[in-house]
Formats: structure tokens, C-alpha cells, sequence
């Protein structure tokens, strides 16, 4: 489709400067400390700010749908963490099977069943 072509080359420049330091950023967060999705707002704030774009109009485009599920996916597996559920199941695991390696793989894949069937296969994936 000839109208969705790349016209404004500048931009895609500077769009991936801001993009390449964001990534720059993630790498670099264990010596930052402001975690990532401060980072990745940043990027996006600047990014607004050097196209010189009505914010109104950059928020139109946005996936808001995609946006929330994936705040709410990572809020749930933040929250199974907070609980110590993983590592109580990880380390009964590790107990039950006394170092037999089939026995353990075949009990992680029925516990991971299990926590599929509650908490749905996204966020488990994810929390393993």
C-alpha cells in the first residue's frame, strides 16, 4: 500500500535513537535502579516531545487493550511472587523428588498444568 510508505526519514531517525538509547536504558538498569518502565515512558515522553506531536493525537494510536492486559499480567505473576508460592511449590518439588531427575520434570510439568488451569497460560509462561 503506497500510502502507508515511509515519508519522513527524519523522524525515523530520531525515532530510533530514542529507541536504541531506551534499550540502552533496559541494559543498563541494574546500575540505573529506575526500573523499566520508567524507561520506556521516558522514551516515550521524549520521543512526543522531539516530533513535536499533540499528545491527544499520539494516545489515539495507541493499543489500549494490549496495554492493560499486559499491566494486569504482570501484576498478577508481581503478586504470585510477592506470596512466596513459587518458591514453596519449587522447594516441595525438590523435597518430594530426593534428586530424581524424571520424577521432577514430570512433577513440574503436572504442577505447571495445574497453574494453567488457574491463572491461565500467558502468565504462567511468563512466571516460570
Amino acid at each position: 500500500d503506497a500510502s502507508r510508505s515511509l515519508k519522513n526519514i527524519r523522524l525515523l531517525q530520531e525515532s530510533a535513537t530514542i529507541f536504541a538509547l531506551v534499550i540502552f536504558g533496559f541494559l543498563m538498569n541494574n546500575f540505573i535502579d529506575k526500573g523499566l518502565a520508567i524507561m520506556a515512558l521516558s522514551g516515550a515522553v521524549v520521543l512526543i516531545l522531539v516530533t513535536k506531536r499533540e499528545p491527544m493525537e499520539v494516545f489515539k494510536h495507541v493499543e489500549w487493550d494490549t496495554l492493560f492486559f499486559f499491566m494486569g499480567l504482570f501484576m498478577l505473576i508481581q503478586g504470585i511472587e510477592a506470596t512466596g508460592l513459587v518458591d514453596i511449590v519449587g522447594h516441595n518439588i525438590v523435597k518430594y523428588t530426593r534428586g530424581n531427575f524424571p520424577l521432577a520434570v514430570s512433577m513440574i510439568m503436572w504442577v505447571s498444568a495445574l497453574f494453567t488451569s488457574v491463572i491461565g497460560n500467558v502468565a504462567n509462561a511468563a512466571m516460570v
